[in-house]
């Protein structure tokens, strides 16, 4: 009778253990596969953690938490390339206005002088000077620019 027991109990923990077993190496095999899916590039994939044991478990949260950090870091660099790409344009369109606007000017006072229209022709010309120091990037002028810049707004 206890060789039967014996026997029996085998046949049990041999059956339990396989079944345990086998369901912890399919857990292992899945888990492969999805971060094998994962690293070929597959975005917005995450990890099935409804059916892991402890340890697997605590593996799928981690990577499927790193790729969650992984996909907004990307996604804040994509940002910061457009900001940068608008920032690069909106300076590009800063330089470009004000040149426009001062081959106006001149090509204006330039028409003024062959109409011998000589006045007009400075007021033009005084006019831009203005504009030009208006928009200059110096934040220090001397006592001579600025007395210079009254008698131009004056004129």
């Amino acid at each position: 009778i206890i060789i039967g027991l014996s026997i029996l109990f085998i046949i049990i923990l041999y059956v339990t253990l396989r079944q345990t077993f086998s369901n912890y190496q399919k857990q292992v095999v899945d888990l492969v596969d999805s971060i094998e899916v994962i690293a070929q590039g597959e975005e917005g994939l995450r990890i099935d953690t409804s059916e892991k044991d402890q340890e697997l478990l605590l593996i799928a949260e981690t990577t499927n938490d790193m790729l969650d950090r992984l996909e907004k870091n990307i996604h804040d660099i994509y940002q910061l390339e457009l900001s940068q790409k608008d920032a690069n344009m909106r300076a590009l369109q800063a330089q470009i206005n004000p040149h426009f606007m001062y081959n106006t000017l001149e090509f204006l006072r330039m028409y003024a002088v062959m109409e011998s229209q000589d006045e007009l022709a400075d007021i033009i010309y005084e006019f831009s000077s203005l504009l030009r120091n208006n928009i200059s990037d110096e934040r220090e002028t001397t006592l001579k620019q600025e007395l210079e810049f009254c008698r131009k707004y004056s004129y």
